[in-house]
C-alpha cells in the first residue's frame, strides 16, 4: 500500500510541474513577464521609467552609433527626447562621442548653447582620463563654434559674457575662458569686472602678453568714453584686414593692414595714377625675394574712413606679386593709439598725446 501511495504522489507532482512549465514557456529568458518596450514605436521619452537600465538593455544604448536610438531620435527631430535619453544614460555615452557631438551641435543650431555646454561638461564627470582628453577637445571645438554663432551681427556682448561666465564655472582651471570673458566684458562696457576675470590668468606666464593686451584694450575703452576714436572700416579677407584708402580725392587703393611693416607702401601701378606728389628720397626694402628698390613719396592727402592724413609720406615699390594695392604699416599706425575691433570690423584710432 505504501508503495502505491508513493507512486501516486510522484505522478501528481510530475503532472503539476509539467503544467507550471507550460504556463511559463512564453516568457522564457525574460527578466519579468512584461514585454520590453520597443523604442522606435514609443510616442514619447518623457517617462524616466521607460529608459531606465532595468527596462532598456545596455546593448541597445551602446550599439553601433549609426543605429543608436539617440541618433534615430535626432533624425526624427526629437531633440528633447534625445537629450533626455542621453542624460539618463550619460555614463554610457562617454564612449559614443560622435553621438554627443551630434546632439550638442543640434542644440547649438537651435541657439540652446548653454544646454549643449552643460551636457558636455556633465558628461566629463563620468569620463576616464583618456575619454576626458578627447571630450575636452570636442568641447573646445564646439565652444569656438558657439562663439561664432553668438557673435553674429548685431553683436550682443552681454550674451557672450554670460556664455563665458558659464564656462568659467564649469572649468575654472582653463585660462583661455577668463581671457575671452574679459574681452567680451570690455565690449559690454563691464569695465569693473575685467580685472576680476583677469585674476584667473595673471599667474600663468604663458598668457602674460594676452593679459597685457587686454588691459591695453580696457584702457582704450575707458578713454573712448571720454574722447571717441576715429573709425576706419575694415574688410576681412581670410586672416587679414584690408583698408580702403582714397588718395588725393582721386585714386582708390586697397591696403593690407600690416602691423609688422615699418613702412606704408603703394604699388608703382597705383602711384602711376597720381597727378600730384613729391619725391622725397630713394627707398630700399628687404623682402622675401631680396632687396627691392623704390622711392619715398609725399602725398597731399589720404583718407580712410573718418581718418584724414595730410602731407603723408609713403613708399612706392614694384610689388607685382602683392594681391593688394599696398600696405598700411606702423609709420602711419604708430602715430595713434589704436585697436582692431574684430567683431565690428573696424580700426579705432586716437592721436597720441
Amino acid at each position: 500500500m505504501g508503495k502505491w501511495f508513493s507512486i501516486t504522489v510522484l505522478l501528481v507532482a510530475m503532472l503539476l510541474g509539467w503544467q507550471q512549465a507550460k504556463q511559463w514557456e512564453p516568457h522564457k529568458g525574460l527578466a519579468s513577464p512584461e514585454p520590453v518596450p520597443v523604442i522606435e514605436s514609443a510616442p514619447s521619452l518623457n517617462s524616466m521609467d521607460f529608459v531606465s537600465e532595468s527596462r532598456v538593455p545596455m546593448a541597445v544604448v551602446l550599439g553601433d552609433e549609426q543605429d543608436d536610438p539617440v541618433v534615430t531620435l535626432l533624425d526624427d527631430g526629437r531633440i528633447d527626447d534625445a537629450l533626455t535619453m542621453v542624460r539618463i544614460n550619460q555614463a554610457s555615452y562617454i564612449s559614443a562621442q560622435q553621438v554627443l557631438r551630434r546632439l550638442a551641435e543640434e542644440l547649438i543650431n537651435l541657439n540652446r548653447v548653454d544646454e549643449a555646454m552643460d551636457l558636455l561638461y556633465e558628461s566629463r564627470l563620468y569620463a576616464s582620463p583618456a575619454e576626458e582628453e578627447a571630450l575636452l577637445e570636442l568641447i573646445y571645438e564646439l565652444v569656438e563654434q558657439s562663439e561664432k554663432r553668438l557673435a553674429v551681427k548685431p553683436v550682443r556682448p552681454d550674451v557672450l559674457v554670460a556664455f563665458y561666465q558659464n564656462l568659467v564655472v564649469w572649468q575654472p582651471d582653463y585660462v583661455p575662458y577668463y581671457l575671452k570673458l574679459a574681452t567680451w566684458q570690455i565690449l559690454a562696457g563691464e569695465f569693473a569686472a575685467v580685472e576680476l576675470s583677469l585674476s584667473g590668468a595673471v599667474n600663468d606666464a604663458r598668457y602674460a602678453q594676452q593679459v597685457a593686451d587686454i588691459r591695453r584694450q580696457l584702457d582704450f575703452a575707458r578713454e573712448e568714453l571720454q574722447s571717441p576714436s576715429l573709425r576706419v572700416p575694415l574688410t576681412r579677407e581670410g586672416k587679414h584686414f584690408v583698408v580702403d584708402a582714397q588718395i588725393d580725392n582721386a585714386v582708390m587703393a586697397r591696403l593690407l593692414l600690416d602691423t609688422g611693416a615699418s613702412v606704408s607702401v603703394l604699388k608703382d601701378a597705383i602711384t602711376a595714377q597720381l597727378l600730384v606728389f613729391d619725391v622725397v628720397d630713394s627707398l630700399s626694402v628687404n623682402t622675401a625675394n631680396g632687396v627691392v628698390q623704390g622711392r619715398r613719396l609725399r602725398l597731399p592727402q589720404m583718407s580712410m574712413g573718418e581718418l584724414r592724413l595730410d602731407n603723408i609720406e609713403v613708399g612706392t615699390l614694384p610689388l607685382d606679386s602683392l594681391k593688394f594695392d599696398g600696405l598700411l604699416g606702423m609709420d602711419v599706425l604708430g602715430q595713434f593709439d589704436f585697436v582692431i575691433d574684430q567683431e565690428q570690423s573696424e580700426l579705432l584710432l586716437r592721436p597720441r598725446g
